[in-house]
């Protein structure tokens, strides 16, 4: 009984996951960091060279993905995407204090008031939160902050959904031979 109870509490109960990403263009990194439940577990840097994005845990740690792999990964997975609530969004935009901060600030204003709305529409529930600031800092700086909820359930009807669609996949090829 409290094994039943346990495994639905587990598959029903909300995982919250905030991932940040902040860009400096003095350095010329973007640091990344993945909180779940507000505790940090995973956090690191992006460099991007060539074709390859490199993922840095740490100086002696990395990861490569190859951006010709993640094409063709992500094609036909866009249900992920539609399954996963997005509740709040937050991003901050730092421009130096130069001739081209005025016109790039009109830009993004009009990106922001074209885009988001189209983006929120089918979201009545989600919280958007952007700030622009001029002459803060000598350098770009922006930071993109999100809170994500999910459940396992979620989780284990894409796994199921995506092993369903590869067998019957295979099963139409080996058909057709």
């Amino acid at each position: 009984m409290y094994l039943a109870i346990g495994a639905y509490l587990l598959l029903c109960f909300p995982l919250i996951i905030t991932p940040r990403i902040y860009y400096n263009s003095n350095i010329g990194k973007v640091f990344f960091s993945l909180a779940i439940f507000g505790i940090n577990i995973l956090s690191g840097y992006i460099r991007l060279k060539g074709a390859t994005i490199y993922f840095h845990f740490s100086r002696k740690k990395a990861l490569a993905v190859r951006l010709i792999n993640t094409r063709r990964m992500l094609k036909g997975n866009v249900d992920v995407f539609r399954s996963i609530e997005v509740f709040y969004i937050t991003f901050y935009i730092d421009l130096p204090l130069d001739e081209k901060s005025v016109p790039a600030a009109g830009a993004i204003n009009f990106l922001k008031s074209v885009l988001l709305p189209v983006y929120l529409s089918g979201k009545p529930f989600l919280k958007t939160e952007d700030r622009l600031f001029i002459g803060r800092q000598d350098h770009i700086g922006a930071l993109f902050d999100a809170t994500i909820v999910f459940n396992l359930i979620t989780i284990l009807s894409l796994i199921f959904r995506k092993v369903k669609n590869s067998l019957w996949t295979n099963i139409k090829k080996k058909s057709k031979t």
